[in-house]
């Protein structure tokens, strides 16, 4: 019996706690300084679509943020690669731009 209230007294310390741990906050997007080049995605192979894109390690992802940089939908159309000097991160598969100088 004396066994028996020891482990009822002791259930508490070792059960496992209900509150979870708070998730990790994301980490801040880094912004970065590149030249590059952008592009309608008319003239992009496999995209074939017009939109803003950019290309970044080889591979063209849209430009997330176009309307808010002041960008047409279709501002570099049937104009081929354009040279540019851009700013910002990736986030979510597109990229979010805080500076674009086409050259």
């Amino acid at each position: 019996m004396k066994l028996l209230a020891l482990l009822l007294l002791a259930l508490p310390l070792t059960a496992c706690s209900s509150d979870k741990p708070a998730d990790p906050e994301p980490a801040p997007a880094v912004s970065t300084s590149f030249d590059t080049h952008v592009e309608c995605g008319c003239t992009i192979e496999g995209i074939g679509a017009c939109g803003n894109y950019v290309k970044i390690d080889s591979k063209y992802i849209p430009i997330g943020n176009d309307k808010e940089m002041e960008l047409g939908h279709m501002e570099w159309c049937k104009q081929g690669p354009v040279a540019a000097d851009l700013e910002g991160h990736v986030m979510d598969g597109k990229f979010i731009a805080t500076k674009i100088m086409t050259k």
